[in-house]
Parts: C-alpha cells; structure tokens; sequence
C-alpha cells in the first residue's frame, strides 16, 4: 500500500515543488525565457495563481500557490488564461504519471526500497535549498552606509511627514536607498507615521475586538479645535494629516481591525457614549474600507427600504449632535497586487515598475448610498479625486518614484503627503473656512 500510493503521489509532490520553484524564480529574472516561448509574457504568473485546477497539484502546494500569489506582479486573469491553464495543469498531471509515478511503481517492489528511495527525497527537499541562497535585503540601518554622518534613508524619512516641505531625494541616492524606505514603510502599522501623547488598548463586550485609542498633539499652539478618527486599520492612513492641520490642538484616533461602522451592535454604542459624546470633536472622520456586502448589491431604487439604510441615518443623526462636522470617504482604493512588495522585487532585479495601474470603476450604489444619507453635517473626501484620473491610479509618487501604498489598499506615508490637501479641503469646506 505504501509503495503503490504514498511514494509516487509524494514524488509528484516533488515533481510540482521544482516546476512552481522553477516557475517562480523565472518571473523575478531580468531575462525571462517564458517570454520567448509564449505570446503572454505573465502567463507563467498566472500559472502559478491557479496552478492547482489539476489533481497534481495536491498535498504540499498550497505554501507555493500562496508565496506566488504574492510575489506575482499580475493576479488578474482571463477566460483564455484559464483554458490555457487547465490543459497545461493535464498535460502536467500526464508527465508527471508517465515519468514518475510509473517507474516509481516498478522501482518499489519491497518496502525495503520504499525506505531508500523516501529518504532519498526528504534528503533532496531539505538539502538541495540549502545551496540557493537568496539575496539579502540591505537593512535600513546599515552603519556602513552614511553620507554627512547621517543615513540618507533615514535623513529622507524624517521628512516624509512635514508637510510644508517640499519632498526632494538626497543627493548620492540610490536603488539601496528605496529598497530601504519601501521595507520601512512597509514596518510602518498601516502606513501611518504620529506619536500618540496617551494610548490604550480597550477591551469592549464585542469581543475578540479591541478598540484602539491615541491622542495626538496638534501643531499649532493657538489652535482650538479638536478632531477624532474612527473607523478601521484605514483610518490609521490619515491620522498624521489630520493632526498636522493648524485648526486642530488635538486629535483623537479610535479604530479596531476589520470592523465596519456602523455594525448596528455595541461598537458603535461603545464609540458614541464612551469617546464620541464626552469628547464632542469638532470635526469627526469616518474613514474605513466598506465591507458590507449591501453598499455594492443593492438596487438604487432600493436603497431608502433597507433596514441598514436606516440605521445608518439614525446613528449618523445622533452623533451630530457632538460635533459640528462629520467627513465621510468614498471607499477605498484596491490593487489586485502588492504595491510596495512588488516595488522592491522589481529594484532588486531592475524590472520597469509602473506608475499607474488600472483599476475598476467605483460603485454606483455605494455613491448613491453615501450621498442619499439624511445627515445635514456630513461631507466626504475622495481616494479616487487624488490618486487617480479615471480608471488609471497613480501608485509612485512621481516626485521620488517611490510607492504612495503600503500594501494593495493601504497608503503609504508617501500617500498621505498626497492625499492631505484633499483632507484639507474637506475640513474647510465642512466647517465653512474660506481660503485663498
């Protein structure tokens, strides 16, 4: 029984490890010789995406489906990718019967064998690797790599967040430099760069969410507004513009991980009669991504009927009576890869990296939704307005080349620097400030 199905299945394992690995490391080289042979140069990417619609793709794929999944620059695919996938996955499965499994079958005729030939393939799985050795990312603090005494990257990222100043790069900057800052906003939480003068970590009855809290300080002395931030890890992206706006002394960043408001539950009760209430803000931001399936299914005309269509407009309704302004987004920005990731795969390697990307057309339903709220004090900002012109994205900040996202969603400080006048903007116009 051993050798009649643990051996061949587990040698055609192998089989698939070294094609995907090999598959893999292609599309990271300069010289891809995939793009010799087929007419789609990111076909072996997709590949490796849905390589496991064959039976022989089975037991241990699944950690190099996912690390391809994202390494890959190109996620995206067609019906003619999946046709040609599915005979590629066959013929695959074909070979690796005939070549392995097959002669495996003959080759162990004792159990004897069985053991020699096993241990043989648990020696090459865990030995071979050993003599690829990746290349190293530098490390951003690199004693070794100075220039007036001071790290350049670390000189440059002192400046991302003052946003009076002009962002220029250093002179003598390098591709080491970028790879260093992509990696470091990429250990940036969610993009954003603030100290908070008091935090917390607040358990509520929703459990297994926490609610965290932050207080940051304004930069104006004189200034007498207060704002606060509530949402999800996105409203993390805007913390450090907002608390940079002169208007405000002090702003107050409250979020928890992959929850919506409102939930209709004790989140939003928690938010309103704990912070919301004895805070009273001037200005309350609602920046989140929207998850709830019914912003993107519900029919227009349908919209004033639904229960949570509602709920919405009652919970808006009774926060504005703390605050005398609430600024809403418009949905978030998503990318079908890994902005920053793949930004430093292609500079490690010299690959073009572009600076814009296309992506899918807003929602008609959640724009008829958030503009059709009965909420006399709510005003929105837009993603789209500032990082796109039509369905194009600008994902590099055209100053520095650098990523404006973290990750596929989130922004990057970069990103912040780009999306604060809009912020800006928004503030003014909800609080009727008239600048030049």
């Amino acid at each position: 029984m051993l050798c009649t199905i643990v051996l061949p299945r587990l040698a055609s394992s192998f089989f698939v490890i070294a094609i995907v690995s090999g598959i893999i490391s292609m599309s990271t080289s300069q010289y891809d010789p995939f793009k010799t042979i087929t007419l789609f140069s990111n076909f072996h990417q997709h590949l490796v995406v849905l390589g496991d619609i064959s039976y022989i793709l089975y037991l241990i794929h699944w950690p190099l489906i996912t690390y391809a999944r994202f390494t890959s620059s190109q996620t995206v695919f067609t019906y003619f990718f999946g046709s040609m996938l599915f005979a590629t996955s066959i013929f695959l499965a074909r070979v690796g019967h005939n070549v392995i499994e097959k002669p495996l079958l003959r080759a162990c005729t004792s159990f004897h064998n069985f053991i020699v030939i096993l241990i043989f393939l648990y020696a090459f799985a865990f030995f071979v690797p050993l003599t690829l050795k990746p290349t190293p990312t530098p490390s951003v603090t690199d004693p070794k790599d100075v220039s007036n005494d001071k790290n350049l990257t670390l000189k440059f990222w002192e400046t991302i967040t003052k946003f009076d100043t002009p962002l220029i790069l250093p002179p003598k900057w390098s591709k080491k430099n970028d790879i260093e800052v992509a990696n470091k906003l990429r250990g940036e939480l969610m993009g954003g760069i603030y100290k908070c003068q008091k935090q917390e970590k607040v358990k509520v009855k929703f459990w297994p969410y926490f609610i965290f809290y932050c207080e940051i300080a304004g930069t104006n002395p004189n200034a007498t507004k207060t704002s606060m931030i509530i949402g999800n890890s996105f409203s993390m992206n805007t913390v450090a513009a907002i608390s940079a706006n002169p208007i405000f002394s002090k702003t107050y960043s409250i979020w928890t991980n992959d929850l919506n408001f409102p939930l209709n539950d004790s989140f939003e009760e928690t938010l309103i009669e704990n912070y919301i209430k004895p805070l009273k803000p001037d200005v309350l931001f609602i920046v989140q991504k929207y998850f709830q399936k019914y912003l993107f299914n519900t029919p227009i005309e349908k919209i004033p009927e639904r229960k949570e269509f509602k709920y919405w407009n009652n919970v808006l309704q009774n926060i504005e009576k703390y605050t005398s302004a609430i600024i809403l987004c418009k949905g978030q920005l998503a990318f079908p890869y890994d902005i920053s990731q793949d930004f430093i795969r292609r500079k490690a390697t010299n690959l073009p990296i572009a600076s814009k990307i296309k992506i899918g057309p807003r929602s008609p339903v959640m724009e008829a939704w958030l503009t059709s709220l009965n909420c006399s004090k709510c005003h929105f900002f837009d993603y789209r307005e500032a990082f796109c012109d039509g369905d194009f994205c600008q994902i590099m900040d055209f100053v520095t080349d650098l990523p404006l996202f973290r990750d596929k969603d989130h922004i990057s400080p970069l990103g912040v620097r780009k999306l604060k006048p809009f912020l800006d903007r928004a503030v003014n116009e909800a609080l009727g400030i008239c600048t030049n």
